[in-house]
């Protein structure tokens, strides 16, 4: 099983067509990509830029949808660092601003939440 999905991945990321732009919206590729990874249990992504670039699209794309701190753990997407600022500074009350806070912590950026805190 394992071998199949790692096959099925690479002819996805091999097909012609498939650009890393990092603004892009995601693609139903990424969500495959993604949920590839999630069920190979390869969550480190650092070493592969167009498995990284597909994660963090589609991180982006998951913004307020259930399952997306999950992902941003799973993955470590520091990338999506600001917009987890963006989420306490417009409610910090919201249970969604704590998990917010907690996976800060997680991914390293304290700095980040030291500056909320001072700018606050």
């Amino acid at each position: 099983m394992r071998t199949t999905s790692f096959i099925i991945l690479s002819i996805v990321l091999s097909a012609p067509g498939f650009s890393i732009i990092a603004e892009e919206e995601a693609t139903p590729r990424d969500r495959l990509i993604v949920e590839t990874l999630t069920r190979l249990k390869r969550f480190d992504v650092s070493g592969n830029e167009k498995w990284k670039v597909a994660v963090e699209r589609y991180a982006r794309s998951q913004r307020g949808e259930e399952g997306y701190f999950e992902l941003v753990e799973q993955f470590s997407v520091k990338g999506e660092a600001p917009a987890l600022i963006r989420l306490i500074e417009k409610d910090p009350a919201t249970g969604d601003a704590s998990k917010a806070v907690q996976l800060l912590f997680r991914l390293g950026e304290q700095e980040r939440i030291a500056g909320l805190l001072v700018a606050g």
